[in-house]
């Protein structure tokens, strides 16, 4: 009768094993990126106490109005801006320059119009940060490298830099609007060049990388809230880049 008893629990805690592992698998996802790489995504509900320094907290809290206009002053000895061309200047007396395209004379054209800003330098990736405004409401934003000149075009804002510095991540959230994306980019940092190993759009919206190792970060989620209008969090997301060679 003891046996018995015991085979019951025994099969019991196998079936539970198998339906927890069944729920831990549908929150986990597997998403195809470039250069040979994937990144696994898991839900979760537990947030790790500690994570690596945000190296760019620095510029997070302050308006961007603030950083536009002090960047002439602060950051003089890598740029100009002279009406609408703004040159940056890099390494081995080489520029690299973003120039304006009016309003009024752009929509005669069909173009569409584009101002450029010069914001800071970071110089834990040896790159200038730019914003690059369309319509005045859709936001892009540029990396230019001070030694080569190559310029990338991320999403969303200010990107977040991986432990080792030869990482960073960009997370784009605007469910509301729809104006810009809601993804993540990842980039690799490899002589002065940025390659894309990641890049995906959501039907929710990430916020707030912070890293846990130099190939896994973790996210807020966000999505939208229907019955009270705008956007609440839901959970929390955890990226792990992987080399699917």
């Amino acid at each position: 009768m003891i046996r018995i008893i015991k085979n019951k629990i025994l099969i019991s805690l196998l079936i539970l094993s198998i339906a927890i592992a069944g729920t831990e698998c549908k929150k986990s996802k597997e998403i195809p990126g470039e250069d040979g790489f994937k990144a696994i995504l898991e839900e979760t509900d537990n947030v790790p106490a500690e994570f690596y320094p945000d190296l760019l907290a620095k510029y997070r809290d302050k308006s961007w109005d603030d950083m536009i206009n002090s960047a002439p002053d602060k950051y003089a000895k890598f740029f100009t801006k002279e009406s609408s061309v703004t040159t940056i200047k890099i390494k081995n007396n080489k520029t690299v320059q973003f120039i304006d395209k009016d309003v009024d004379e752009n929509f005669k054209k069909g173009d569409i119009p584009e101002q450029n800003f010069y914001m800071f330098f970071i110089p834990e990736i040896d790159s200038h940060f730019i914003m690059r405004a369309f319509y005045f409401e859709v936001l892009n934003y540029a990396l230019v490298n001070n030694e080569t000149g190559t310029t990338q075009n991320i999403w969303g804002g200010i990107p977040s830099i991986s432990p080792k510095k030869n990482r960073l991540a960009v997370v784009s959230k605007d469910l509301t609007v729809n104006y810009n994306a809601n993804g993540i980019q990842i980039f690799e940092i490899v002589s002065g060049k940025y390659i894309k190993k990641f890049e995906h759009e959501f039907d929710w919206g990430p916020d707030n990388i912070r890293w846990l190792n130099n190939d896994t970060f973790i996210v807020d989620k966000y999505i939208l809230d229907k019955d009270m209008g705008g956007v609440k969090p839901a959970g929390h997301v955890i990226f792990k880049l992987v080399d699917a060679k």
